[in-house]
């Protein structure tokens, strides 16, 4: 039967068969492209985090990156630094002996007047790089600056306080160059 022999009774229930059948195929269509959009947003979502975490690492490398620059112009100095220290140590000691000599002597004044403008100079050098010296006679003794080489007792100073300091010690910045090398009280209680 062609459609022109059908009744408009067939003809209607075709034209809803037909309707249904598209009304099915778009439900079908409108069920996938739904599935399509949410796996769309799913990987959209993993890869906005994966982004987010691929830019803070690379914002921790930034810092980490940075924070070793500034370390290794603060401390590249440090090697050249401890060999230093002995050379300021040794015009310290030779300034102790100053009052042994006779300051009469033009020569051996002018000698003391050298080291001291040497050690003078030094002193302003280190102090410029962020090298100081530790001299701790009388303070509480510190495991982290000093080294504590004897201990004695003596009743008028306090207990764990230096009493005597045999060799300074020396940072450079926030970290130990050289610890001080001290006696320490220890009184028994």
């Amino acid at each position: 039967m062609t459609d022109h022999n059908k009744t408009s009774e067939e003809l209607q229930d075709d034209q809803e068969i037909q309707s249904e059948e598209d009304s099915m195929q778009q439900d079908e269509i409108v069920k996938k492209l739904a599935t399509e959009i949410k796996r769309l947003q799913e990987e959209n979502t993993t890869n906005l985090e994966n982004l987010m975490r691929e830019k803070a690492e690379i914002e921790n490398l930034r810092k980490r990156y940075i924070r070793e620059l500034d370390d290794t112009a603060k401390y590249t100095i440090g090697e050249f630094a401890k060999e230093m220290v002995e050379v300021m140590e040794s015009l310290y000691k030779a300034m102790e002996y100053k009052k042994e000599f006779d300051t009469t002597d033009s020569k051996i004044v002018g000698m003391f007047e050298g080291i001291d403008m040497t050690l003078k100079l030094l002193e302003k050098i280190f102090t410029k790089n962020g090298i100081a010296r530790v001299y701790p006679i009388d303070a509480e003794f510190d495991h982290r600056l000093h080294q504590a080489i004897s201990k004695l007792s003596v009743q008028d100073k306090k207990n764990n306080q230096i009493i005597d300091v045999i060799q300074a010690g020396y940072t450079i910045q926030d970290r130990l160059l050289k610890p001080a090398l001290v006696i320490v009280n220890m009184t028994e209680e």
